[in-house]
């Protein structure tokens, strides 16, 4: 089964935390993730598709930019902590601006660093490379319907407690509400994906709607999942 299974954590737990963003508790360590031989590619398109992503994608280029986004008290192992530092620096600074008149362009990550602005493919490759460049796995994904396309980032949690994500997320975003539902998708691996998408304020946004479209891990460019029609 390549399918993905969509969890909604909805519990709400009680969690104490402090006035600041960063600190708020012990970060959580991402574990090892686990990834199969078989491989995606499933066409022509998708390859091609791959191939053009991975070139704007390098860590090493950002590594020193994706650093300094982190917050002095969540310095150490990749954490989830770094995750939403990353998110956060980029959502506060990031312009939206269009693709050129008739014309799908990617910037790369170290063009978009350069500027902080772009459109949603743009925004989502400078969030994957970053995360990427701090230790984390990342895959980007495209998705279409009858109304355009829209990209966004999603971010291997490995097989982390998704109860101490939640109580971490509910605690460091309260304007979410207490009853925000944070969206996680699980693959048929069992490894955990937290959305990060451009159009929410913090991580764990809702899904996109589609109708088709691909799904890209980033440093990995045999998997290219063709998510049909």
């Amino acid at each position: 089964m390549r399918g993905v299974i969509l969890i909604i954590l909805a519990t709400c737990l009680a969690f104490s935390s402090s006035d600041s963003s960063c600190g708020l508790r012990a970060p959580i360590i991402i574990p090892t993730y686990e990834l199969p031989s078989a491989n995606w590619l499933t066409g022509i398109q998708c390859r091609t598709r791959n191939r053009a992503l991975e070139a704007t994608c390098d860590p090493t280029i950002v590594r020193e930019q994706a650093v300094q986004m982190i917050c002095d008290e969540n310095v150490g192992p990749y954490n989830l902590a770094q995750v939403c530092d990353i998110f956060d620096y980029l959502q506060t600074n990031w312009g939206y601006v269009s693709d050129p008149y008739r014309s799908e362009f990617f910037a790369t990550a170290e063009e978009s660093l350069h500027h902080f602005r772009g459109d949603c493919d743009d925004f989502s490759i400078a969030l994957a490379t970053c995360i990427r460049a701090v230790g984390g796995l990342t895959r980007i994904v495209a998705a279409y319907d009858f109304e355009g396309g829209h990209a966004y980032t999603q971010v291997c949690l490995g097989s982390t407690n998704l109860l101490e994500v939640e109580r971490y997320l509910h605690a460091r975003f309260p304007e979410n509400g207490s009853n925000f539902e944070y969206c996680v998708q699980v693959d048929s691996w069992g490894n955990r994906w937290l959305n990060l998408d451009s159009r929410h304020r913090s991580p764990g946004g809702p899904l996109a709607k589609s109708s088709h479209g691909y799904q890209f891990i980033l440093g990995h460019p045999e998997y290219c999942l063709d998510l049909g029609d």
